[in-house]
């Protein structure tokens, strides 16, 4: 119902934040063309090729053990070593935690429930908006899929593979799938019950008619 007055509001927002924006933030931005002297983004790029080694190495990865690998062998992974300390860390990133631990199979079993849950929601949300007694399934759906993509890009570069949310997601989807066929049932069984409604008046009106004709031929 709102879509065009929130569109509105986001672009006004970004105009705002574009004219006012610190200028410690927009140094920070500029960083993005000079990233090989970004300690903090070569940690990162240092930590993914970690991960992708390891997936190499193993199949299936390293399974949990990767979070209490020793310094020593998980450097024995990295690509580089820089000026920082170099020392085991985290992955940084959803996709290459899901790589490290449970190698190529696991990454692409989570890319696919990822990308089933999206289309789960969004063809919900099409479907549930066609009926007024379901536009709320419609409503709570696009709500999910919004907060699933920014799971999705917030997680390219933070660890929350195993953050809870996400699985909360998982489970609200389900519920509403469950409340959606549920919801259509119930239209369905309204519409048959209606026709045999209309269908016994009609018989009805035409079985009284017959009588009266009847009647009167006598």
């Amino acid at each position: 119902r709102y879509k065009v007055l929130l569109g509105t509001i986001v672009v006004f927002a970004v105009v705002v934040v574009g004219v006012t924006v610190p200028d410690q933030l927009v140094s920070r931005a500029q960083t993005i063309q000079t990233y090989e002297e970004d300690w903090s983004a070569m940690q990162r790029i240092q930590a993914w090729g970690v991960n992708w080694n390891v997936a190499k190495d193993s199949f299936t990865g390293a399974g949990f053990q990767m979070v209490y690998m020793g310094s020593d062998r998980w450097l024995s992974y990295a690509n580089f070593l820089g000026e920082w300390p170099n020392e085991a860390r985290t992955a940084h990133s959803n996709y290459f935690q899901i790589l490290g631990h449970h190698g190529f199979l696991g990454l692409a079993l989570y890319v696919m429930l990822l990308v089933a849950l999206f289309a789960s929601l969004l063809r919900m949300s099409f479907a549930a908006a066609r009926s007024k007694e379901t536009v709320w399934i419609s409503e709570y759906a696009w709500a999910l899929m919004v907060g699933l993509i920014g799971y999705a890009v917030a997680g390219a570069f933070l660890d929350l593979a195993y953050f809870t949310l996400f699985y909360a997601f998982i489970a609200l989807t389900i519920v509403l799938r469950r409340e959606y066929f549920l919801s259509r049932a119930s239209i369905a069984e309204k519409a048959r019950q209606t026709a045999r409604e209309n269908a016994g008046y009609i018989v009805g009106d035409a079985t009284a008619r017959l009588s009266h004709t009847q009647v009167r031929r006598v």
